[in-house]
């Protein structure tokens, strides 16, 4: 009977800390994609800046 007990003890635990485990992932992932959508959004902003400057470096290459 004692045997049956630690059994139902040691699923329980792992039952908990696979939980704890998930939840932790789970909550990585979210700041992952948080920060990859950060930095989507700074490449965006860096890129309009190089285009407005290769734009005005075209202008003066064309004047030339």
């Amino acid at each position: 009977m004692k045997n049956i007990y630690m059994v139902i003890l040691i699923i329980i635990v792992a039952f908990v800390l696979l939980f704890r485990f998930w939840k932790l992932r789970n909550k990585k992932d979210i700041k992952l994609q948080k920060e990859l959508k950060r930095n989507a959004e700074r490449i965006r902003y860096r890129q309009k800046e190089v285009d407005k400057l290769s734009a005005k470096l075209q202008e003066r290459l064309d004047k030339n």
